[in-house]
């Protein structure tokens, strides 16, 4: 039926890895909260450890590269030139050339490329 998550995972690498250096947007959604972040990914990498904080625990994505969170007021640059997915819990990917869709045990995740306007 459905891929396993370790098929899932490398279906969501590789769409990372072919829209390195090109803008994407990411809206993720959790628990009620939107946040829009717009970044041009250089590499990406994976981080797998269990660390006290809750939220960094286990396996996640990490897309290295400059980035700026988009709210209604101005747009601010990332805190630091990484944006991390945990991917613990990956459960489902729809992946097509310009945009994919990532549900994790605690978020939502749409993720699309940029087309430059010019």
């Amino acid at each position: 039926m459905g891929k396993q998550p370790g098929e899932l995972l490398k279906t969501v690498s590789r769409w990372f890895e072919e829209h390195t250096h090109q803008p994407i947007r990411i809206v993720k959604r959790e628990q009620g909260d939107v946040d829009q972040i717009r970044m041009n990914i250089e590499h990406i990498g994976y981080r797998d450890s269990h660390t006290v904080d809750d939220y960094t625990d286990g396996l996640a994505l990490m897309l290295y590269g400059q980035g700026e969170i988009i709210n209604n007021r101005q747009p601010t640059e990332l805190p630091q030139p990484i944006f991390e997915i945990p991917v613990e819990g990956l459960s489902a990917a729809e992946v097509n050339d310009h945009q994919m869709v990532l549900i994790t045990e605690r978020a939502a995740y749409s993720i699309d490329s940029i087309e430059s306007s010019h």
